[in-house]
């Protein structure tokens, strides 16, 4: 059966993206051939509970990390929102999005501040007419310095902005918290 099974795949040409999932396949047909002839040759002992038994209860209630980080980024987006809102000048305004890196489909969220996003744009323009720009780069390294007095002003006058920094901070910490403690071993942790 083995030999047959990877013969045909040999056959299919399956390309390496494939090639895992066929692999997975081939070891599912394994597992359940090997326990339909354990099955044939042992009898299945099925436990018996008196009437009388009273079972415990058992409530198993775990943190989701895709739910802690939707959380986090639940947060920062209400952060943001009140941040521009509050914020008087647009260029230090803080937009987010999902993008894809250059080279993957993976997509991650991505916020940047309004200056450095013109940067970027003007930049584009410019190659595209032959032309000349600042780096984006070097518009950040100028700005910077403002952006950060700016921002701190801002957070430090309002207390739902604080709130909202406080409340960020414990939703990562619980987060890392319970990564370090399901994935201990794992990755150098």
């Amino acid at each position: 059966m083995d030999r047959q099974l990877t013969g045909a795949l040999r056959q299919a040409k399956i390309g390496p993206l494939n090639h895992a999932a066929a692999f997975m396949a081939m070891l599912i047909c394994i597992a359940i051939q090997g326990t339909a002839v354990a099955a044939q040759q042992q009898p299945v002992a099925v436990p018996v509970i008196a009437e009388e038994t009273v079972l415990d209860e058992v409530v198993v209630k775990g943190t989701r990390l895709w739910k802690l980080r939707e959380d986090m980024v639940k947060t920062e987006e209400k952060f943001y929102a009140l941040y521009n809102e509050l914020n008087e000048n647009d260029d230090f305004d803080v937009n987010c999005q999902m993008e894809a890196p250059l080279g993957t489909r993976l997509k991650k969220r991505v916020c940047r501040i309004a200056f450095y996003e013109d940067a970027e744009a003007e930049a584009a323009q410019a190659f595209l007419r032959g032309d000349m720009a600042i780096d984006p780069q070097t518009v950040m390294l100028e700005r910077q310095a403002d952006y950060q007095k700016n921002a701190l002003t801002i957070i430090n006058g309002d207390p739902r902005l604080l709130k909202l920094v406080r409340e960020r901070e414990a939703i990562e910490k619980k987060y890392d918290a319970e990564r370090k403690r399901r994935f201990k071993g794992w990755f150098g942790n």
